[in-house]
C-alpha cells in the first residue's frame, strides 16, 4: 500500500507524462503483488504408493448368452399367433 500511496503523490507533483507513469504503478504494482503473493501452492507434494510385488489371479472370463433384444412395447402384447 505504501507504494500505491507514493505513485498516487507523485502524480501532483511530477509534470507531465510521469503523471501517468505514477497512475500505472498505482494500478499495476499492487496487483502484480497480489498475484505473486498468491501464487504459492500449500499443498503437499503427491506421492505415489509403494510398489506393490504380489501376484494377483485374473478374473474369469464372462459367459455369453446369445439370443435377441426384445423392443420396448413387444413383450407386452401376445402375438397373433399364440392367441
Amino acid at each position: 500500500m505504501l507504494v500505491r500511496v507514493v505513485c498516487f503523490a507523485l502524480m501532483l507533483v511530477v509534470p507531465g507524462w510521469w503523471k501517468l507513469v505514477a497512475l500505472l504503478g498505482a494500478v499495476f504494482l499492487p496487483a502484480a503483488a497480489v498475484l505473486l503473493a498468491n501464487n504459492v501452492d500449500r499443498r503437499a507434494p503427491a506421492t505415489r504408493p509403494p510398489e506393490d510385488e504380489t501376484v494377483r489371479p485374473a478374473l474369469p472370463s464372462a459367459d455369453v448368452i446369445r439370443g435377441e433384444v426384445d423392443e420396448p412395447g413387444e413383450a407386452d402384447e401376445p402375438d397373433e399367433a399364440e392367441a
